[in-house]
């Protein structure tokens, strides 16, 4: 992996309109460095040229191959991409309707593996990239009434340890970051103000990830995983 100017990367980020991402954006964009950021709807909070958004619908795989597609046709590359986008839906396994499912794994997983698989070949043809997988604590811990999740961010890790392997090779480094409860909006308002002082702030997530993938510009190393939970544990 060749040692690239750090402030001329393009980043690529899921979900950079709120809560980890939109904290991930904010810290590129005011280091200079360009971001474009999929997600369903757009954030007004960053004012900048360096920042892109673009409204994409990540449950719907058809709206990313069209991103890809289009990206690709007009030899649009990513140095940086960063799958933080991600839902949940609470509740038992049984009674819950298989819809909602189906969006969990779509943007937790497919909208991953739909991005990686337009965007990494580049990658590999220019022997650098980063890629930033955010799972969650839950893929580790399998807590319950929250299955398909738990499932969607326990495949995304695995996808990562086995990627990883292909790819070190190449020059490419895959970082999982597996955050335990974080105050985001993935959380019903009221559980989420409730416990808001056990939660992590997802600026210290976000400077987490910016810090390793600046450390990573480094070619002879490679962070490889990352856990943060909270100090009271998990919730």
């Amino acid at each position: 992996m060749e040692i690239r100017d750090f402030n001329k990367l393009k980043v690529l980020i899921t979900g950079g309109n709120k809560g980890i991402g939109l904290e991930i954006s904010k810290l590129f964009v005011e280091n200079e460095i360009f971001v474009t950021s999929l997600s369903r709807t757009k954030n007004q909070s960053i004012n900048s040229d360096k920042y892109r958004q673009i409204e994409c619908d990540l449950s719907n795989q058809q709206n990313i191959l069209n991103f890809v597609n289009e990206s690709n046709a007009r030899n649009i590359s990513f140095d940086i991409i960063i799958n933080n986008a991600g839902i949940i839906e609470f509740g038992q396994f049984h009674k819950m309707e298989l819809q909602p499912k189906l969006n969990m794994i779509n943007t937790n997983l497919i909208a991953p593996i739909t991005l990686l698989t337009g965007f990494l070949p580049k990658m590999i043809e220019n022997r650098f990239g980063i890629i930033v997988n955010i799972s969650s604590i839950g893929a580790i811990s399998n807590f319950a009434n929250c299955a398909v999740y738990n499932s969607s961010k326990a495949a995304i890790l695995s996808l990562s340890k086995s990627l990883r392997n292909e790819v070190r090779k190449d020059g490419i480094k895959i970082i999982d970051i597996i955050p335990g409860a974080t105050f985001t909006d993935i959380w019903y308002e009221d559980f989420k103000n409730k416990n808001k002082d056990r939660m992590i702030n997802p600026y210290y997530i976000a400077k987490l990830i910016y810090d390793s993938i600046k450390m990573s510009i480094d070619g002879n190393l490679m962070t490889e995983e990352i856990i943060i939970t909270p100090q009271g544990g998990s919730l």
